[in-house]
């Protein structure tokens, strides 16, 4: 017989010999399920993200939920705790079951403060933009994460005149592939670009989304000069 011919239990836990209670309750969203209603724990809807049974999603009574997967090693319960636009605000694990629900529960999909959650589940840790957020400067943490990142040397002289500028620092910075930085008048993705991107020859490629609009720059101060002057 063929793994494609066996149920998804049979493809997914029944193969883990750590998950025999998930594979007698049906999967890891039924498991989750009854022991929500074993604790008295009300309001919470779970439901399947794996063909295997083996990941679940679980929401509660805020807009946030909480991702939950197995461990293929050893019986490990891995959370990922994300707001309602899918940013990650913590994330941890547990070989425990039960510890893991108390936790999604107690989270309220984001309605308890993330400071208070991870004082009470040491398993878990918070995500430091996802903290600033909630509490109050989550562009400044950006700024402070990225200009201490050890894997942005090569751009660290353009984040650095970058967060310079007073105008720029307002604006929330985000970098891909080492070499691009990313500015946004708001934290949310949907929001107008500024991208500043390092070429190989020593140049700096500025462009604005969504007008298109691209220029050339030859040194970090006119890259930034543009910047400034785009912002009118």
């Amino acid at each position: 017989m063929s793994t494609r011919d066996l149920s998804p239990l049979d493809r997914g836990i029944y193969l883990q010999e750590f998950y025999s209670d998930l594979r007698r309750a049906g999967g890891l969203a039924e498991a989750i399920r009854g022991s929500m209603r074993s604790l008295g724990l009300a309001n919470v809807e779970v439901s399947d993200s794996s063909p295997q049974l083996t990941g679940a999603e679980v929401r509660t009574v805020g807009t946030g939920y909480v991702a939950v997967s197995l461990g293929k090693a050893k019986r490990w319960f891995s959370l990922a705790f994300l707001a309602g636009s899918g940013r990650v605000c913590a994330s941890g694990g547990t070989e425990f079951l039960e510890d893991a629900i108390r936790s999604i529960y107690v989270w309220q999909g984001g309605l308890t403060p993330l400071r208070r959650l991870v004082e009470q589940f040491s398993f878990l840790e918070v995500e430091p933009v996802a903290l600033a957020f909630e509490e109050g400067d989550p562009v400044a943490k950006r700024w402070d994460l990225l200009l201490h990142d050890d894997e942005l040397v090569e751009i660290r002289p353009l984040l650095r005149a970058a967060w310079s500028v007073d105008r720029i620092r307002q604006m929330s910075p985000s970098v891909t592939h080492l070499t691009l930085l990313r500015l946004s008048p708001t934290v949310e993705r949907s929001a107008v670009e500024v991208r500043v991107q390092m070429i190989a020859d020593g140049s700096y490629r500025i462009d604005f989304s969504p007008a298109e609009r691209i220029f050339v720059e030859t040194t970090i101060a006119q890259a930034i000069g543009r910047v400034v002057d785009s912002l009118g």
